[in-house]
């Protein structure tokens, strides 16, 4: 079982007990039953293309600070992953931007803060100036010869790939 970042129950208090639940090693709250199901949480991220060059964003803060991702970011309870993805890309980048089509799904487990459902799509770049904000240190946009070697966490290397594979252009990240 993964290190957890919590031993009481959320509900009455108690102390969680490690317990075999629906075949799986869960957290379970011997006072009132509560069952810890550590579930992924849910991200978005945009690929935004021009001129054959993607836009990425040099990371300020752990994890993998420096590191370079997609425009990112967790879903809020309140909001669409189309909504999500608007707000990131406008946090980060400063841009306003219009999603076209969801580009994939990925699995994340590299986030040392909990494991990821990623969601990414396409975008088109509608207006504004970028420039970084929020938890980015640095923009820029890379043709697929440029891509630096230090994106921050694999799902994003693996959509990377996957779009200019899409394209028939490999790139070596």
């Amino acid at each position: 079982m993964r290190q957890n970042l919590f031993r009481y129950c959320p509900l009455c208090s108690a102390e969680l007990v490690e317990k075999r639940v629906e075949h799986k090693q869960r957290l379970v709250c011997p006072v009132c039953g509560y069952v810890y199901y550590n579930n992924p949480v849910p991200g978005c991220a945009v690929i935004l293309e021009k001129e054959g060059r993607i836009l990425l964003c040099q990371r300020k803060y752990p994890p993998f600070p420096e590191g370079w991702t997609l425009p990112s970011g967790f879903l809020e309870a309140d909001e669409t992953p189309q909504e999500c993805a608007r707000r990131e890309v406008k946090e980060e980048t400063n841009l306003e931007i219009k999603l076209s089509e969801v580009f994939g799904v990925y699995a994340a487990g590299d986030d040392p803060r909990t494991k990821v459902t990623l969601i990414v799509f396409l975008g088109k770049i509608l207006g504004g100036q970028a420039e970084p904000g929020d938890d980015a240190k640095a923009l820029a946009f890379f043709s697929p010869a440029e891509i630096p070697q230090n994106i921050a966490f694999a799902a994003h290397r693996q959509v990377i790939r996957e779009f200019y594979r899409m394209k028939g252009i490999s790139v070596t990240i």
